[in-house]
């Protein structure tokens, strides 16, 4: 079922990215947050398939019957993120109250020990990470992406800040990982989301918020392959320009256990999948997948 997102075009956040920009851009902040109300009302009320899905995982998360005001808030939570995303590549963090927690030295390691890789999800501002890596801590970094499912956003990001586009390392020109071990290396870091499942792509079946779901395989294997550092990385948008980051050390080096490679991968899956659920019940409408994520 996690598949389901590649077949629904990103009218939501391509039409309200640039709707929202536009408004951010001539308007500033104040008035652009006013009009998300009735910029989420349109998609909430529009979206159904969309709605369906949130009632699912906040029904697991919140461990109750969402209510309508519950399912708003997850609608609104990510209009804030995607009207943030044009302040955020346009003139930093600068105007926002981010709090990092980093109690295993993330961005101490990569100016002193080369590079990592980062896993993150679809939670939060990921935009948030990136402007924070490049923009305000030198960071060099290299983000695996697929591209062609939301072009349209890609473009305008790319007019915004092309200096934060071009960390976009698009999935389908990785040619091997002999060339992401010559970026860590030289010191980047290797971003990558692992919880969407790509057409074709290998899954593993891990409990998450209490039924099991499927995630992706490649994310893990390549990260064990590259033989670098391992650290999560997720960004909480808290209300109104308050954010929350926290890095934290996933593993020194992922081991896929030789023979066993397949009981290993597995484990890895299962303790990113725990890790993600616990970050998400804390900030509850800050995960953003709006498909059916769980077999129904």
């Amino acid at each position: 079922m996690t598949l389901a997102w590649t077949a629904e075009p990103e009218r939501g956040s391509a039409v309200a990215l640039r709707t929202i920009g536009w408004v951010a851009r001539r308007l500033g902040r104040p008035c652009a947050r006013l009009l998300l109300y009735p910029i989420t009302l349109y998609f909430f009320l529009t979206a159904a398939r969309a709605r369906a899905a949130s009632g699912d995982y906040l029904r697991r998360v919140l461990v109750r019957r969402p209510r309508l005001i519950d399912r708003w808030r997850h609608f609104h939570c990510f209009a804030c993120t995607i009207l943030d995303r044009v302040y955020l590549l346009t003139g930093g963090a600068a105007g926002f109250d981010v709090e990092i927690s980093d109690p295993d030295g993330l961005r101490h390691r990569t100016r002193s020990d080369g590079g990592c890789v980062l896993l993150g999800a679809h939670v939060g501002s990921f935009d948030l990470l990136r402007t924070l890596a490049v923009s305000d801590h030198g960071i060099r970094l290299k983000v695996l992406m697929r591209t062609e499912h939301n072009a349209v956003v890609t473009r305008f990001l790319e007019a915004l800040n092309p200096a934060i586009a071009g960390t976009v390392l698009p999935v389908d020109d990785i040619d091997d990982v002999l060339r992401l071990r010559e970026c860590l290396e030289s010191g980047h870091v290797i971003a990558l989301l692992a919880d969407r499942l790509l057409p074709g792509e290998r899954s593993v079946r891990c409990e998450f918020l209490g039924a099991p779901a499927a995630f992706p395989v490649a994310p893990l294997r390549l990260a064990a392959a590259l033989g670098a550092p391992v650290f999560l990385a997720f960004g909480a948008y808290r209300g109104g320009r308050r954010y929350d980051v926290r890095f934290e050390l996933f593993a020194e080096r992922l081991a896929l256990g030789g023979a066993r490679r397949g009981p290993a991968i597995a484990a890895i899956a299962q303790r990113f999948a725990d890790r993600l659920a616990l970050f998400v019940r804390d900030a509850p409408f800050n995960w953003f997948n709006f498909y059916p994520f769980w077999p129904r």
